[in-house]
């Protein structure tokens, strides 16, 4: 048996072994389910061993059935560093205050840390996380963080997208601010027009060089002339230039994808280990088994006696979960279909895109599988120059 963190807290003794019957010895304690590691030969009939507390003081008949000699060499553990403290209480207080006062400070948030913040004022953002009742102070468990990201970008229409998350004490608030339509001032020598890249219906346009060829709120199609370079075309001569400027537009996406009848979803492998864990002001040491995903399971809880600090023993299952198909509800083919529909869409909708507005509706096949249809409105820059051709 290796050593753990559960034989360091719950104490455990060096033992020196002397006899001639030193293998029955170690074959009655393993076989009485005895904890005993760490042993090695020290001489031609003695051996130097490792032993649990209880194992120690359920030592005596085997050791009269055996007729070995033992003797303590050592005692270790957490039990017992404890109990050298037990004249010096003032001290050991004073550390159990200062312990206690650190657990009790880390579950609490003392540094707000803003990043992405451009034209949004980072000041602003943290008073209004203070308006909705988080800032320096507040306990971790009272944060939200998902919808909070989701309240502070009603907060100013000028952040995309803001992610909220707790480091240690530290609140992190990361943005993305929408992006700002720009108009094209790149210079260019050879004369250009601007059509649409895409179908919309246009809401603002902007015109630096060239000349309009459509007004707000006219549909468009993709390839249409939008901002023409020809400003000059008639018996008096032919005049171009290079079109710049932007055209803003209310652009519709539709996509949908399929999901089911069965998905790939966290299932118990049939692999799993008991082990034990003591927990001491709310935090948790434990010898876990190491699974890359696993479900736990208190067993049963219990708190350690003869011990100054205030420690609970926890003994838990833990089972390995695997990846695999698995038959699925209705709610989890829903988001299964819609998450695949949302990558499709994230691929097409272009970063500095603004949305105005999105409906999600399901489907159910026969073979009940379930579709997702995701229509997405959103208001984009549709201009992209192109050279002129014709020109007389």
């Amino acid at each position: 048996m290796r050593f753990g963190v559960w034989h360091y807290l719950s104490g455990y003794v060096i033992i020196d072994i002397k006899g001639k019957n030193l293998e029955r010895f170690l074959n009655r304690v393993v076989q009485s389910g005895g904890d005993i590691w760490h042993v090695r030969r020290t001489g031609s009939e003695s051996v130097r061993a490792c032993v649990s507390v209880a194992t120690f003081y359920a030592l005596r008949p085997i050791v009269r059935q055996c007729g070995v000699r033992i003797s303590i060499a050592a005692k270790r553990g957490a039990v017992v560093s404890l109990s050298r403290f037990r004249f010096r209480k003032a001290l050991l207080y004073g550390w159990m205050v200062v312990l206690a006062l650190i657990i009790a400070a880390s579950r609490y948030v003392w540094i707000v840390d803003v990043s992405g913040c451009d034209r949004v004022d980072a000041d602003k953002l943290i008073a209004s996380l203070k308006d909705m009742g988080v800032g320096i102070g507040t306990h971790k468990r009272a944060v939200a963080t998902y919808s909070l990201g989701q309240r502070l970008m009603a907060t100013d229409e000028r952040i995309a997208w803001a992610g909220v998350s707790i480091s240690g004490v530290v609140l992190k608030i990361e943005i993305s601010e929408a992006g700002e339509t720009k108009p094209d001032t790149s210079q260019s020598t050879e004369p250009t027009s601007l059509y649409a890249a895409k179908d919309g219906i246009v809401t603002e346009l902007k015109v630096i060089d060239g000349k309009a060829k459509v007004n707000v709120g006219d549909a468009v199609v993709k390839g249409q002339e939008l901002v023409s370079g020809i400003l000059r075309n008639d018996e008096f001569g032919f005049i171009t230039t290079a079109a710049r400027g932007a055209v803003s537009a209310n652009v519709i996406y539709v996509v949908s994808a399929k999901a089911g009848p069965t998905i790939e979803k966290l299932s118990l492998s049939g692999t799993g280990a008991y082990y034990n864990a003591v927990k001491l002001f709310g935090i948790c040491i434990a010898d876990e088994p190491e699974y890359a995903s696993y479900t736990d399971e208190t067993v049963c809880e219990y708190e350690l006696t003869g011990c100054i600090l205030p420690l609970k023993a926890e003994r838990r299952l833990r089972q390995e979960t695997i990846v695999k198909q698995s038959p699925a509800s209705r709610q989890e083919l829903e988001q299964a279909a819609a998450a695949k529909a949302q990558d499709k869409l994230n691929e097409l909708i272009p970063h500095s895109a603004t949305i105005i507005s999105k409906h999600t509706e399901y489907e159910t096949d026969a073979d009940d599988a379930v579709t997702a249809i995701i229509r997405i409105m959103t208001e984009e820059n549709i201009a992209e120059a192109r050279g002129i051709y014709g020109q007389q």
